[in-house]
């Protein structure tokens, strides 16, 4: 593993790079982590199940992720428990390194708002 260098923005595992091509753990419709996914078999992309079910419809239309022209519909979806895995298994690292980057620091940015809307430290 690469260390970390200063200017290093962020070491999220949302994108890890797999033989030169980024592969994406995030829903290329509502850029959150993927749930459900369902791979195109047309194309291979793979989407959470209930976005791409909205953007489908009862239609045939192009693939919604930049670049590709294939043309998909419900039908060509099928699970994709590979990447489920593959999703599961990129939060629970990126649960555990935010857990140990803030082990031991107190959160002096932290303000909850009570019911009265006064701010509490």
């Amino acid at each position: 593993m690469i260390p970390k260098e200063d200017g290093d923005e962020t070491d999220s595992d949302d994108e890890v790079e797999v033989g030169g091509m980024a592969k994406s753990y995030k829903d290329p419709l509502t850029r959150a982590w993927l749930e459900e996914p369902m791979k195109s078999q047309s194309c291979g992309h793979v989407y959470s199940k209930v976005s791409i079910y909205e953007y489908l419809g009862r239609n045939t239309v192009s693939c919604p992720t930049p670049g590709c022209d294939k043309m998909i519909s419900k039908k060509d979806l099928q699970p994709d428990e590979n990447m489920a895995r593959q999703v599961r298994n990129a939060k629970r690292r990126e649960e555990e390194s935010y857990g140990r980057s803030n082990r031991g620091k107190k959160n002096k940015d932290r303000i909850v708002i009570d019911d009265d809307d006064e701010i509490v430290d």
